[in-house]
């Protein structure tokens, strides 16, 4: 597992963050907007293979684990191979929001521009 600095390195070419209150004062351009991504089947399939006995807490946290990308459940108890989960690792493709994080990277470097993202897992309405 690599750490929060290791992390922070790998992205550092391409994100900031800004702990003033930047969000409070008025930016010309900013727009909002809200985008909901659909799973992958594979998403949907593991999200429904959720390990028995977890609280509340640790369920959220799980969801939020396979929504972001599949692999990042490898460790936790599942009725799938974790051989399968291994496979996704090199594949950035599996999750939907991988994808479409490196896609609007990729955007905003062609474009020029600036994207301020914050990201919220919220449970599907079945």
């Amino acid at each position: 597992m690599i750490s929060i600095e290791e992390c922070k390195a790998m992205t550092d070419l391409f994100s900031h963050v800004y702990k003033g209150n930047v969000l409070q004062e008025r930016l010309p351009g900013l727009k909002d907007t809200m985008v909901i991504l659909r799973p992958k089947e594979q998403q949907k399939y593991i999200c429904q293979l959720k390990p028995d006995g977890l609280n509340n807490l640790d369920k959220t946290s799980l969801m939020s684990l396979i929504s972001i990308h599949p692999y990042l459940a490898a460790e936790k108890e599942f009725s799938i191979d974790e051989t399968s989960l291994r496979v996704l690792e090199s594949n950035p493709d599996a999750a939907v929001e991988v994808k479409f994080v490196k896609e609007l990277i990729h955007l905003s470097i062609t474009l020029r521009k600036k994207v301020l993202m914050f990201c919220e897992y919220i449970p599907p309405s079945n």
